[in-house]
Order: C-alpha cells, then structure tokens, then sequence
C-alpha cells in the first residue's frame, strides 16, 4: 500500500497510470513484473525519476509493450 505520494509523478492515462518514483521496491530484477508488479504504473528507481520527469513534455506520446 503506497504510504506517501511520489515525489516526481508524469501521470500518462486518464485513469491514474504514470511513471513515479518507487523507493518502496527492493526488487528491480527485469523479471520482478511477473511477481511484484505495478497495477499499471511504471515504478522507477528514486535515482533515475528526475531524469524522465525534467524530460517529458505534457502530451507527449507514451508507449507501453507488454
């Protein structure tokens, strides 16, 4: 259960997707989606956040593959 709000939040849906920081994940293996994923959200290191949020324009296409 998320305790705070993210720091940095670049919301992509209508419906409350976005990309946000995850200081709460221990787990960042390229596998961890299959067992400790998000409800929709793209989790990012605290570390990286900054560099997609001061990066991307409003209305800026997003691309999801699953």
């Amino acid at each position: 259960m998320l305790t705070q709000v993210p720091f940095r939040w670049a919301p992509f849906t209508l419906d409350g997707c976005g990309f946000h920081d995850a200081d709460w994940r221990k787990n960042w293996s390229s596998t961890a989606y299959l067992t400790d994923g998000s409800h929709g959200c793209v989790n990012v290191r605290p570390a990286q956040i900054s560099q997609i949020y001061d990066n991307v324009e409003q209305y800026e296409p997003v691309v999801i593959y699953s």
